[in-house]
């Protein structure tokens, strides 16, 4: 698709044909047509892509479109590498940025070459996602994480928030000299995914790469340029259900820093360890000096492809193609 047509193909295809779905407990409508997070509204903070719900919102096309991936490095020394959710006024203005800060207020910022997020006393911490689409590629992200006390959790993810799909790099400060890789598939969070790899450096010291390397058939996570855990398609097959559970799915790169420590879940802060240091003046800080976007499909979006088992025979075949602009 050129550029400027922004809807998936499926929105184009069912986008006049359902619409009024149910957001949480309740139902856009055209004045206030994109849904996040169970309710609704007209402005950027709901119908941006990497954070509207397609399913919930008026219709499919309501949220707004977004550009393919194209091979870029975002130093994040220019302003424009970076903007709150709140400043942005239209889809167009959208695309002047390479990362928006996906909550209101921000604890996001660009300090000295850097991407910071901040942590503070009694916050909700800081979620930073990209403004462009990703799917298959090598995304690389030198980072510095804010594993310094216990409960601090900051992340470098790959995520879908439409289907659940998601990729991630999680550094703990529980365990301040290890990385933690995951993926979810479909919104099932299956933590038996979850495998550690103990480094020699603490995570908080200074800056290292940490790297996804995205294919149809596999995932590969680096550290410094060296593969730590390899996640090959052909092993995620599902019997039951009759399916690949390898994520696929159309999504946006992120990074993220929340307090695990004061979750009410008791899992989460043994995971995260429990209590997180706090005093008023307290910060935690995650910094990213750069990303690097390697794409695979030079800002096009390959077929979703569904498995079909055909006795010990496994046949690929494809399904409605997701579009992108070129």
């Amino acid at each position: 698709m050129k550029s400027g047509n922004f809807y998936l193909l499926a929105s184009i295809i069912f986008g006049n044909l359902v619409s009024g779905q149910k957001c949480g407990n309740n139902v856009c409508t055209a004045s206030s047509p994109c849904c996040r997070e169970g309710f609704c509204d007209i402005s950027a903070a709901y119908c941006m892509p990497m954070v509207c719900d397609r399913a919930g919102s008026f219709t499919p096309g309501s949220c707004w479109g977004y550009n393919g991936c194209t091979p870029k490095t975002v130093d994040f020394s220019n302003p424009n590498s970076l903007v709150p959710i709140s400043q942005i006024q239209s889809n167009s203005g959208a695309n002047s940025y390479d990362f928006v800060s996906i909550f209101d207020p921000s604890n996001a910022r660009l300090s000295n070459g850097n991407l910071v997020l901040d942590l503070k006393y009694q916050n909700i911490g800081a979620t930073v996602q990209s403004t462009i689409a990703n799917q298959y590629g090598r995304y690389t992200a030198n980072i510095k994480s804010a594993s310094v006390a216990t409960g601090v959790v900051s992340g470098f993810v790959i995520r879908d928030n439409n289907s659940g799909d998601e990729l991630d790099f999680e550094f703990v400060g529980k365990s301040p000299n290890q990385v933690q890789t995951n993926y979810y598939y479909q919104g099932v969070l299956d933590y038996t995914k979850m495998v550690p790899y103990n480094l020699n450096f603490a995570t908080s010291a200074g800056f290292n790469d940490y790297a996804f390397d995205w294919t149809p058939d596999t995932i590969v996570w680096y550290v410094n340029g060296q593969p730590i855990r390899t996640l090959n398609r052909v092993d995620t097959w599902d019997q039951a259900s009759g399916v690949y559970k390898f994520p696929n799915s159309i999504s946006f790169l992120g990074f993220t820093i929340w307090d695990g420590g004061s979750s009410v879940d008791q899992g989460t802060r043994d995971w995260a360890g429990s209590p997180t240091p706090w005093t008023p003046s307290t910060v935690y800080s995650m910094y990213v000096n750069s990303v690097t976007f390697q794409c695979y499909n030079n800002g096009t979006i390959t077929p979703t492809q569904t498995p079909v088992p055909t006795n010990n025979i496994v046949t690929v075949t494809n399904t409605i193609t997701k579009c992108l602009p070129n």
